[in-house]
């Protein structure tokens, strides 16, 4: 998916003052290619806002190289655990403005812990998702610029 892939600016930045062609070159062969020529949506994303969202997104993330053809099972699954997320949302928000006052809301207490249970469940789903997509700050960070290998120690050849 791209994640080896390293630009020049980006060797500079870990340390490394002169970047030559050969390490270039070195860096973008050994990197995995990514196929993005069969990007669909999968066959649960059945709303039109949903394929929407799903061809948006992954316009994105193949312009930014990290997604393939392998990846629209995921990217589906983070759009769909989204809208679940939504969904729940929406429903404890109509709830607690029927409900105002908190003795009204006692008799919906077992039906919103259920709510948000459901939506605890699916914001982890969408989490785990968008960390495997590159979706979150974080995780597209250890996407571009994954660690270089410390440099060899000068001294090493002197060891036994």
């Amino acid at each position: 998916m791209g994640r080896n892939k390293m630009s020049a600016e980006a060797i500079q930045a870990a340390g490394r003052t002169h970047v030559t062609k050969k390490d270039i070159e070195e860096r973008e062969s050994s990197a995995p290619k990514v196929i993005a020529d069969n990007i669909h949506p999968p066959d649960f994303l059945t709303e039109p806002e949903q394929v929407r969202e799903f061809y948006e997104i992954a316009e994105e993330l193949v312009r930014i190289g990290v997604m393939g053809n392998l990846d629209c099972y995921t990217l589906g699954m983070f759009i769909c655990s989204k809208s679940r997320y939504s969904e729940y949302e929406k429903t404890l928000q109509e709830i607690i403005q029927k409900n105002p006052s908190a003795n009204q809301r006692l008799k919906w207490l077992p039906k919103l812990k259920e709510f948000e249970a459901l939506k605890d469940k699916n914001f982890r789903e969408c989490l785990s998702c968008a960390n495997a997509m590159g979706l979150t700050i974080t995780s597209r960070c250890k996407l571009i610029a994954p660690k270089e290998a410390p440099p060899e120690n000068k001294f090493s050849k002197f060891e036994r």
